[in-house]
């Protein structure tokens, strides 16, 4: 229901918030399968930390000092990350340097002050006996900001 750049929707302020940055697109891949888009600036990078908070899934990354554009993953992480999301009752995603499995990230980054880029993340399932998780282990998530 909101506009891609566009002003603030009555959903969007209810789900994501409204605010002046650039807007945020997620997808979710996987055992859930959902579209949102809001204005919120749901990305932000300091201090060579770029960290994304969409509701309930949070995920951050440390990609070193004096971050430029280009390309990063977890591969060739610069140091520790990590991504957890929940959902209904028992089901949790995760991902990073701490994590089993550790899932995996790609990030383009194609500018830095204000973020804009985007962020794939791979995450396993964990979840609780008599969760109703969906079919799969697995979830991809994708934010477009």
């Amino acid at each position: 229901m909101s506009q891609r750049g566009g002003a603030c929707s009555w959903l969007a302020l209810l789900l994501l918030g409204c605010s002046s940055g650039p807007p945020c697109a997620v997808t979710f891949r996987g055992n859930f399968a959902a579209d949102f888009e809001g204005t919120e600036r749901c990305v932000t990078l300091e201090g060579g930390k770029l960290s994304a908070s969409t509701g309930q899934l949070q995920v951050e990354l440390e990609l070193g000092d004096s971050v430029q554009p280009g390309s990063f993953s977890s591969a060739s992480a610069a140091g520790p990350w990590r991504a957890l999301w929940s959902r209904e009752p028992g089901c949790v995603y995760s991902a990073g340097t701490e994590a089993v499995p550790a899932g995996a990230y790609s990030l383009t980054l194609t500018g830095v002050s204000p973020a804009h880029g985007t962020l794939v993340v791979l995450q396993g399932l964990h979840s609780i006996l008599g969760a109703d998780c969906g079919a799969g282990d697995a979830e991809t998530v994708s934010i477009d900001f």
